[in-house]
């Protein structure tokens, strides 16, 4: 709620802030180049994982990389294109099926977003930025299990291939930008990535919904 309510604040104040057209000298792209990490919550409650052994490990928090490129119509208002890691949680343990097997799992998750971004420029170096838009997530599950010295990949379960699928989904995020010079800046920004509703594939009558959120930072190139 508060992060919605944070869009809400800097989309307004930026609708009626002075959106002038650029100067001659001003860049209208950037390049942003980010790191961070990213939180698939629920990814474990996969059924896959429901079945392991007591003391399966299984984390949902991972490193993401991302590529941005950002175009402003004007100083208030923009488009971002983005691409690179969304989440990638993991799981390892042992499973108990007509033998003991070591088992490690994985979903990760990577896609493809346009965004509108609003901006809100603070003196000449620093800036505000809301947007908001959608993605095209693919999410790739997978299962192996050690047998015999080789890892041996889970092909179904309950009867239902393992395998990846394709999602669209509403993002938004926040954040702030700071210009160390005409070219070079670094961006820190929020986002939520949108709910996903993966798991019912395989039969289950209530299946959390996985969401991914990410908090990352990176270097600016503008020009």
């Amino acid at each position: 709620m508060q992060v919605r309510m944070t869009i809400c604040i800097v989309t307004l104040s930026v609708f009626f802030h002075n959106s002038s057209v650029f100067a001659a000298d001003e860049t209208r792209s950037s390049l942003a180049f980010s790191g961070g990490r990213s939180v698939a919550l629920n990814a474990c409650a996969s059924p896959i994982v429901a079945i392991a052994d007591p003391g399966y490990e299984c984390s949902e928090d991972h490193t993401i990389y991302r590529l941005a490129y950002i175009y402003k119509f004007t100083p208030a208002w923009g488009i971002e294109i983005s691409g690179g890691d969304v989440a990638n949680a993991n799981g390892v343990g042992t499973y108990t099926q007509g033998g003991t097997y070591p088992n490690k799992w994985q979903l990760k998750a990577d896609g493809w977003a346009i965004a509108g971004i609003a901006n809100l420029t603070i003196g000449k170096s620093f800036s505000l930025f809301g947007k908001l838009g959608v993605i095209r997530t693919q999410l790739h599950e997978e299962d192996y299990d050690l047998v015999s010295g080789v890892w041996l990949i889970t092909s179904s379960l309950n009867g239902v291939p393992v395998t990846g699928t394709e999602v669209y989904s509403p993002i938004y995020g926040v954040g702030f930008q700071y210009d160390f010079t005409k070219t070079y800046g670094i961006r820190v920004q929020y986002e939520n990535f949108g709910q996903y509703d993966i798991y019912s594939y395989y039969g289950a009558s209530t299946p959390e919904k996985v969401r991914i959120t990410a908090a990352s930072a990176g270097l600016v190139i503008n020009f």
